[in-house]
């Protein structure tokens, strides 16, 4: 059985849509990309800080 995907998006007036369970959400790079306006190699280097980081464990 395939579980749903949860994505964060924001509306045309800047209100940002949680899901209700944010464990469960997931979302491409190319949705990424589109959330914040940014490009790909953006997207790539900020993960890739955050995980240097270690903020993330």
């Amino acid at each position: 059985m395939k579980e749903e995907r949860n994505i964060i998006t924001i509306d045309e007036y800047g209100n940002i849509s949680l899901p209700t369970d944010i464990g469960a959400t997931a979302m491409t790079e190319w949705e990424i990309c589109e959330l914040f306006g940014i490009v790909a190699p953006t997207v790539r280097a900020s993960i890739k800080a955050l995980c240097k980081s270690g903020v993330l464990r």
